[in-house]
Parts: C-alpha cells; structure tokens; sequence
C-alpha cells in the first residue's frame, strides 16, 4: 500500500505540483476502478497506514477517498467493530464522523472498553483523554478551574483505577510533559488552597508546599 503512494508522497514534499497532482489524480482512478471488494480492502489498507501507522501523508480527507472511507463506516461502526471505532475516535473531527454514531470522544472509548475491556489502545487514549482534561482543567490557574471541580474528581478517580489496573500508563505525559502525578498533585492542592482560603499567590505558596 505504501509503496504505492511513495511517489506522490515525494512530489508533494519537494513541492512539485503539476507532479503531484497529476500523481494523486492516478491514485483516484486507481481506486475508483476497483470492484467492491477490492475496494474495501484498499480502504481499510488505507486506513491501517494513515491511523495505525502514522502515514498522514496520504490524503485521506480528499473527498475522492474520504468519501469511500465514510461509506464504509457507516456499515461497521454501528456493528461496533473495534478496529473502526478506534479509527473513528482518532478521526472524531473528519467530516461526517461524529454523526455516524452521535457520541463524543471519551465516549467512543468507553464503548471500545466496554466491548473489549482488556484493549490496550482504547485504555491509553482514554487515559490520554482525561490527562488532556485535567491539563485543560487546571491551565487558568490560579484565577479558576475551567472544568467543574466534581468533573475533575471523576477524572482522577477514573485515573486512579486505571493506574491500578495498568501501571504502565503513568508513562503518559501531555504535550507540556507533564504526567498524572504532576496533575493529580496540582489539583488537590488547588483545591486544598481554596478551602483553606489561602491569601498568598497560589504558586508561590505551591512552590513553598513543595
């Protein structure tokens, strides 16, 4: 599959438009010339490479494939086949996504989990998903938490759980690399801050806690 799209990966690397163009238009008759079997294959080759194998140069969100990629979704997402909810949770903003199922990210991992309860990925995207949230959470400090205090709770209770089950996950950092030690940490204290009514700067005094 790779292999097939490693010249016009190329072309549009180096910039050369009339090339990659003319390559790309290749790929789309290509596709569009298959039976409906090969077709799916192709399709779920595709997205094997752009989801699973971080090939992003493939441009799945052109219509010319993408709509072949949603149609083919529409037929197993409701049937919960893993592989493709997984997929889905990955594209949750790609067109026509969220509709198919009307459920949102976090959502679509729980379903994942609740169907297969042992599924490494989901269990990392959904840590993931919460250490993002705790991050989010906490970013307006010290004039407020932007996502309910009770929701946060959950978040790390969640966590917690998670953690006893999958030790490994504590390796899971944010995009400022900060883990959920780090947040976990960050948040009760905020919250031991404000019941206490301390007057000083929050991260001043954080810093002489520490």
């Amino acid at each position: 599959m790779l292999s097939e799209w490693a010249s016009y990966i190329e072309a549009r690397k180096a910039g050369i438009k009339p090339r990659w163009k003319s390559l790309l238009d290749e790929r789309f008759k290509y596709l569009e010339s298959l039976d409906n079997i090969s077709k799916k294959k192709y399709i779920h080759d595709i997205c094997c490479e752009y989801f699973n194998n971080g090939h992003t140069d493939i441009p799945i969100q052109n219509p010319r494939i993408w709509n072949h990629v949603i149609a083919e979704w529409k037929s197993k997402l409701p049937n919960k086949s893993v592989q493709h909810l997984i997929w889905a949770f990955k594209a949750i903003s790609f067109k026509g996504v969220y509709t198919i199922l009307n459920i949102d990210s976090k959502e679509i991992l729980g379903l994942i989990l609740s169907i297969e309860p042992d599924n490494e990925e989901a269990r990392k995207l959904f840590f993931q998903v919460n250490l993002n949230s705790l991050d989010f959470a906490m970013h307006e400090l010290p004039c407020a938490l932007v996502i309910d205090e009770d929701v946060c709770f959950s978040i790390i209770r969640e966590c917690d759980a998670m953690l006893e089950l999958t030790p490994s996950l504590s390796a899971c950092i944010t995009r400022f690399n900060g883990d959920y030690t780090h947040y976990r940490s960050k948040f009760l204290s905020w919250i031991e801050y404000e019941k206490k009514g301390i007057e000083i700067d929050f991260y001043k005094w954080l810093q002489e806690k520490i």
